[in-house]
């Protein structure tokens, strides 16, 4: 339940935020929270919705860390989710925000986890096929994994294809017994 509500809280958000002249403002802050929200223990554990700090210091402490001034847009928006007691969400309202956004920009994002020793394009030519295939901007999340032997796993959207040797052995042994 919690998700469809942040997907609406989102969705608000990031039709407010399109019609803003501070849109680009806006689109770095929901990064930077996004990071604090990842990198830090206090605002994982729930330093949002603490009821015994008020919303001011609140949004001075998150400003503090991420180095900047929140703009108007994004402070007033979690001044509603606090009186709507809607920030214990915070974090799924910006990951759907950051969804939205993508969309809004016809970005695809695509997970690749890769054997080392791919050769040095192999990127490149990659983002290009699914450029053309997908007829979106293609962000490219690269990892490596040393215990792939060859080949790579791709994740777009929900579909998850195993193009590596173990999955092709894996395949194989299935198809034979």
């Amino acid at each position: 339940m919690s998700d469809t509500v942040a997907f609406r809280y989102a969705k608000v958000f990031h039709s407010l935020a399109q019609g803003s002249p501070d849109l680009n403002e806006i689109v770095a802050e929901v990064a930077l929270i996004t990071q604090v929200y990842q990198t830090s223990k206090e605002f994982e554990k729930g330093f949002m919705e603490r009821k015994d700090i008020p919303l001011s210091h609140k949004i001075a402490i998150l400003e503090k860390i991420i180095q900047k001034k929140l703009v108007d847009p994004t402070s007033l928006f979690l001044s509603f989710l606090e009186y709507k007691k809607r920030l214990a969400i915070l974090e799924q309202i910006l990951y759907f925000f950051d969804e939205f956004q993508k969309e809004s920009n016809n970005i695809l994002e695509v997970e690749l986890t890769k054997s080392v020793g791919l050769r040095e394009n192999f990127e490149e030519e990659l983002k290009k096929v699914l450029e053309r295939k997908y007829s979106k901007k293609i962000k490219l999340v690269v990892k490596e994994n040393k215990s792939l032997i060859g080949g790579f796993l791709l994740k777009i959207g929900d579909v998850f294809y195993d193009l590596s040797i173990r999955g092709r052995l894996a395949s194989y042994e299935s198809i034979s017994i």
